[in-house]
C-alpha cells in the first residue's frame, strides 16, 4: 500500500483527507513543515497546505526537485489562495498539483487516486523492464553455454588422443568460467587432469575414486560430480552463480560428458583392434611351435576382452538419443 503524508495545521481539515483516503493509503499526519522533512523521503504522495504560519512549501523543495523525478514524492498543494503567482511559485519548487478551495470531495479523492494508478503503473512498469532485462541476461548466457557445448563437441572429433582430448574439454570450459578436473579409466591406465590440465593432487584423485560410484549426476554443495562409463568430470567452480545458468551449465557438460565417452570407446575400441591385427601377424609370421601356441593363447584371450558385451551399451546409447537435442 502507498504511502500518504498529509500537511495540514487545520485538523478538521486533516480528518477529512483521512477519512476520504484511507481505505487506500497508509496515512501519516503532520501539523508543520518541519515535522514533515523526516518523513516525505519515505512518502509516495505529499498532501500540504501551501501556507503554514510564516512559511510556506517553498522551503521543502529539496525534497521535490532533484535528478531523480521518478523516485520523488508527488506532492499536492491543497490552499485557498488562488493568485497565480502562488501557483507558479509553488510549481517552481516541486509541486505537481495546485488544488484550490472550495472543492468537491469526490472529484478531489479521484484526483488523487488517479495519482496512485499512476505511480503503480510506473512502478510496475519498472518492475516488468527489470525482469525482462534479467530474463534476457540469463537466456543470452543460456545461449553462450549451449554455443560453446556445440563448439567443444565438434572440436573433439579432430583430437588425436585422450590426453588431448581431455585438455581441450578443461581448457574450453576454463575459458568459459567453468573450472573443472577430469578421469579417464581403462583396465591399465587412470589419467587425472586438473582444470589447469596438470595432473591432479593425491586429495582430488581420492574425490573421484570415491564419488565416481555416485550416479551419473551427484551434487554436493556448489559442486558436482558428472560419470559417463568410464568417465567423470568434476565441476569445482562455475563462474555462473545464478540458478538457471547453474543449471545450464550442467546440462551442457554432461551431455558433453557423453560425446567423449563415445569417443573415448571407439578410441579403445580401435586400439584393441590394432593390437589384435599386430598379434595376428605375430603369430602368422611365428616359426617357433613354443610361440605360435603362446601367441594363439594370448590373442584369443584379447579378442575375448573385445568381444565382451558392454553392460552400459543401452544406457549410453539411449543418452546419445538424447543429444538430438543439444
Amino acid at each position: 500500500m502507498l504511502r500518504l503524508l498529509i500537511i495540514e495545521a487545520d485538523d478538521t481539515q486533516s480528518e477529512i483527507y483521512q477519512m476520504a483516503l484511507d481505505e487506500y493509503f497508509t496515512i501519516e499526519r503532520v501539523a508543520d513543515f518541519s515535522a514533515a522533512s523526516e518523513l516525505i523521503p519515505h512518502s509516495d504522495i505529499v498532501i500540504s497546505d501551501w501556507e503554514i504560519g510564516a512559511q510556506n512549501v517553498a522551503c521543502l523543495a529539496t525534497h521535490f526537485t532533484k535528478q531523480q523525478p521518478d523516485d520523488l514524492p508527488v506532492l499536492i498543494v491543497v490552499t485557498t489562495d488562488n493568485r497565480e503567482s502562488s501557483m507558479i511559485q509553488a510549481y517552481n519548487n516541486g509541486a505537481s498539483f495546485y488544488i484550490t478551495r472550495p472543492y468537491k470531495v469526490i472529484q478531489f479523492t479521484e484526483s488523487v487516486l488517479a495519482v496512485k494508478n499512476q505511480i503503480e503503473t510506473v512502478a510496475q512498469i519498472r518492475r516488468d523492464r527489470e525482469q525482462t532485462a534479467l530474463s534476457t541476461k540469463t537466456a543470452i548466457g543460456q545461449c553462450t553455454l549451449y554455443g560453446m557445448g556445440m563448439d567443444l563437441a565438434s572440436a573433439l572429433v579432430l583430437s588425436q588422443d585422450m590426453p588431448a582430448m581431455a585438455k581441450k574439454m578443461l581448457s574450453t570450459l576454463r575459458l568459459n568460467g567453468i573450472h573443472a578436473a577430469i578421469e579417464l579409466r581403462d583396465t591399465q591406465n587412470r589419467i587425472l587432469l586438473d582444470s589447469d590440465e596438470k595432473e591432479c593432487d593425491e586429495t582430488l584423485a581420492e574425490t573421484f575414486s570415491v564419488l565416481k560410484h555416485q550416479g551419473t549426476c551427484y551434487r554436493f554443495g556448489r559442486r558436482c560430480m558428472l560419470t559417463e562409463g568410464d568417465m567423470s568430470l568434476l565441476l569445482k567452480h562455475v563462474v555462473h552463480s545464478e540458478d538457471d545458468l547453474y543449471e545450464t551449465t550442467i546440462d551442457v557438460c554432461r551431455k558433453l560428458l557423453v560425446i567423449a565417452h563415445a569417443h573415448y570407446c571407439q578410441w579403445r575400441h580401435r586400439e584393441a583392434l590394432q593390437d589384435t591385427q599386430a598379434q595376428i601377424i605375430n603369430l602368422i609370421t611365428a616359426n617357433e611351435t613354443e610361440t605360435r601356441a603362446r601367441g594363439l593363447e594370448d590373442l584369443t584371450g584379447m579378442l575375448d576382452t573385445a568381444s565382451a558385451p558392454d553392460e552400459n551399451h543401452e544406457i549410453r546409447g539411449a543418452r546419445l538419443l538424447d543429444l538430438e537435442r543439444f
